[in-house]
């Protein structure tokens, strides 16, 4: 794994200065996403719909964009040429929003019909429609289900790529309020495929509403 490094000095009684090197080991799981506040990116696809859009600003209300002057929001492709994305546009944390099928950013590394990267075990299979779990073959249909990840990657830099999409519009937007609200009840897991439900019956997905959790990562 990479590292992030810590440094700092202190004064002793002979007024000699000591360096300390501290090396932590950085990795991030859901429970973590706090962390990215004022660090991130935002990339959707630009053949998404206006739910995928609707549910990073949804997002951003907690994963809050950089504010050291680079641009926060991106179409995926401004951002992905090839098979790497451009790192130098993007800040610590990316945020993805919307599945393989429309966003490039998400399709490198949650692909479809197999593994993800780092061996996210989710993905989205095309012949049966739905998000399966390669460790149990079990697929996970309808539009109100979704999938929240984080991917601790190492290309250039310690990045972390947070995924949000769903199997429908409604999913993907319903994704966007489980981080914004829900995303601490799953601290200590990479990743999480998740069911809306109306439960106040208003035709939005908001934090009054039922998110149950599918299956995790590990």
């Amino acid at each position: 794994m990479p590292f992030d490094f810590y440094t700092y000095t202190y004064d002793d009684y002979f007024g000699i200065y000591g360096w300390y090197l501290y090396i932590e080991r950085v990795r991030f799981t859901l429970g973590d996403l706090w962390r990215c506040d004022l660090q991130s990116s935002y990339v959707v696809g630009a053949n998404a719909a206006v739910s995928d859009v609707v549910g990073a600003i949804s997002a951003a209300a907690e994963i809050r964009p950089a504010w050291w002057g680079l641009p926060w929001s991106y179409l995926d492709r401004v951002v992905v040429s090839g098979t790497s994305p451009n790192w130098n546009l993007l800040s610590r944390c990316v945020v993805s929003f919307g599945g393989p099928l429309v966003n490039a950013m998400t399709g490198l590394y949650n692909p479809v019909n197999k593994v993800g990267y780092g061996g996210l075990p989710f993905y989205y299979d095309t012949g049966a429609g739905g998000i399966r779990d390669a460790r149990t073959g079990q697929v996970y249909t309808g539009s109100r289900v979704f999938l929240v990840a984080v991917l601790n990657t190492t290309a250039p830099y310690h990045r972390f790529i947070i995924l949000a999409w769903g199997n429908g519009g409604e999913g993907t937007y319903a994704a966007g309020i489980w981080i914004r609200n829900f995303y601490y009840k799953a601290w200590d897991k990479y990743a999480v495929v998740v069911r809306w439900d109306d439960t106040n019956n208003n035709g939005l997905p908001d934090s009054y509403d039922s998110y149950t959790v599918l299956a995790a990562w590990p």
